[in-house]
């Protein structure tokens, strides 16, 4: 979607070059006017890309609830929601962490809620695990 934001802003800048070109206008304002628009594009995509954010390279430090996980190799991308805000993290892609991904992803899929928990103060080695509702919600409470 943002992509497609800064190649729409893109083709407009360059059918706006163009016309202002094929139609004659004033070289004052062709003058200004291209430069404002090349400084509309970088501005554009510098500012969604810092609004958008970048991953971190590592798994979360506490139990956290996942609520997206994306598989594009080299990387596995997963979005958390950690007690106080919602972080972007990706992990090194392996055949064994796509297994267990894929598993994760139909769990959500299914409505299941997932969390991720690192194991022994290591950032690369971490567990998933289902919610266990049972725990949290007793059968006999009223």
């Amino acid at each position: 979607m943002i992509t497609l934001l800064f190649l729409s802003l893109f083709l407009l800048s360059i059918l706006v070059i163009v016309l202002i070109i094929k139609l004659n206008w004033n070289s004052v304002i062709s003058i200004f006017l291209f430069p404002f628009l090349l400084f509309n594009i970088g501005f554009s995509w510098y500012t969604v890309n810092e609004l958008w954010g970048q991953p971190r390279n590592e798994t979360p430090e506490q139990n956290s609830q996942v609520m997206y996980i994306g598989v594009s190799k080299p990387w596995i991308h997963i979005l958390v929601k950690e007690e106080t805000e919602t972080i972007f993290y990706r992990i090194p892609y392996t055949k064994e962490m796509e297994k267990q991904v894929s598993k994760m992803q139909r769990e959500l899929k299914k409505g299941q809620k997932i969390f991720i928990e690192r194991k022994n103060d290591e950032k690369s080695h971490f567990e998933w695990y289902r919610w266990k509702h049972e725990l949290s919600l007793p059968k006999n409470a009223k």
